[in-house]
Order: structure tokens, then sequence, then C-alpha cells
């Protein structure tokens, strides 16, 4: 692949983007790069799910080499169950399915961005807990203070040949290998 010149980032919320952000950073992207696709309103999950279908097709209609990075939380859902939901809603709409070297990464978090946060930052993380504190809380402060240490974390994770820490979610071990479907804006 050339070296991307975009990345797109279709996530449910704010604190989702600033960890794809600070990881984007570790891979040497700017600003320039980053074009960040955000939920209107609604459910978060409805609108990854729909716009996964165009921005795929929007991406392979580009000249230039594009990223896409989708990231849509399992909820009280099984991760495979929204995985589906997401190569379905490219059938649905006649769009051939994800390729194995195609830099789209699907990243699904059991229960959501935070269980991923607190593990990587130190924290026991259960998928079965929901961690997403109150907004305005102290702990909604304390996460949002953590996302750069587990973004940062998370790089070291998909580095090649490094190795995954004992007790790693199981969603969080599959978005490592995801995130290596990710080039370096710098190359090589």
């Amino acid at each position: 692949m050339n070296r991307p010149s975009k990345v797109i980032v279709i996530a449910e919320d704010d604190r989702t983007h600033s960890f794809v952000w600070n990881f984007l950073k570790k891979l040497k992207y700017g600003r320039h790069h980053y074009t960040p696709r955000r939920v209107p309103g609604g459910s978060g999950e409805q609108f990854v799910r729909k716009a996964f279908a165009n921005e795929v097709r929007a991406v392979r209609s580009r000249s230039a080499s594009t990223v896409l990075i989708v990231v849509v939380d399992a909820d009280n859902q099984t991760a495979e169950y929204r995985f589906r939901q997401l190569t379905d809603s490219l059938r649905d709409r006649g769009i051939p399915a994800r390729s194995e070297t195609e830099p789209i990464a699907i990243l699904i978090p059991k229960r959501n961005i935070e269980t991923w946060i607190r593990f990587l930052t130190g924290e026991p993380a259960d998928e079965a807990q929901d961690y997403k504190p109150r907004s305005g809380s102290a702990g909604d402060h304390r996460m949002q203070n953590s996302v750069r240490i587990a973004a940062d974390k998370f790089y070291e994770l998909t580095r090649p040949n490094a190795p995954l820490p004992p007790g790693i979610t199981p969603t969080l071990e599959w978005a490592v290998s995801e995130a290596r479907r990710i080039p370096s804006a710098a190359g090589g």
C-alpha cells in the first residue's frame, strides 16, 4: 500500500475518537490526515453501521490511498454479532466484503472503549462490566486523562511480535490484530 493520505474514523463517541487519534499520532499521522465521522445524534451504533457501508464504498473509489477505522461498541451483544452486522450492511448494499489486505480496521470493544482504557492503564477489566462513567463525574475526568496512556499502550501492542499481556480481554486481542492493518504514515 502507498502511504495513506487520509484516515477516516467512524466512532460512536468523542472518547473513542480521542483514543483512535492518539493511536494514529503514534503512527505519525497528522491532523491533515485525520477525518473523523461523528454521530450527529441518535444511536451511535446505528450511525456507525450505516456510515460503514458508505465509507467503504467511498474509500474504494478514491484514487489516493485511504485508511478506514471503524469503532463500534459491542454493548450487550458479542463482538462477533456487531462484526456480522457490519458485514451484512455491506452485503445489503451490494458492496463486496472487506478483503484481507484492505486497510480497513474494525475495532469492537465489549462493552465500550472504557473497558479497553481500564485494561490498558493497568486496572482490572471485565468485559461483562460497564465502566462508562457518568458525564461530569470524577470518574469521567480520570477516564479522559487515561485515554492517551491507553492509546500509547495499544500502539505498543500492535507492533510486530509484541507480546500480549496476560489477561488481555478477547475484544482487545482481536483489536490488536485489526490495528495491524493500519500502515504508518511514515511508510514501512
